[in-house]
């Protein structure tokens, strides 16, 4: 049998992982598991999705390592 959580809760968990909250942390206030924090965070992650005042972008930006910029490209 699934178990949903209320939109608030998720919202609510989601709102303080991108606070910098941890995992851990973020699922004991939440009263679920850490994977569960997880799968919601990845979740948004990967179908790019945002939400009001923040949210992870649809394309992730890869790390310069300090090169120059393309431009031509």
């Amino acid at each position: 049998m699934a178990h949903f959580r209320s939109r608030e809760t998720v919202e609510s968990a989601l709102r303080m992982s991108d606070e910098g909250v941890s995992d851990q942390h973020n699922a004991e206030i939440h009263g679920v598991a850490v994977q569960t924090i997880r799968t919601w965070r990845r979740r948004y992650q990967l179908e790019g999705r945002t939400r009001k005042g923040g949210g992870y972008p649809a394309t992730p930006c890869p790390p310069s390592d300090g090169a120059e910029l393309d431009e031509a490209a």
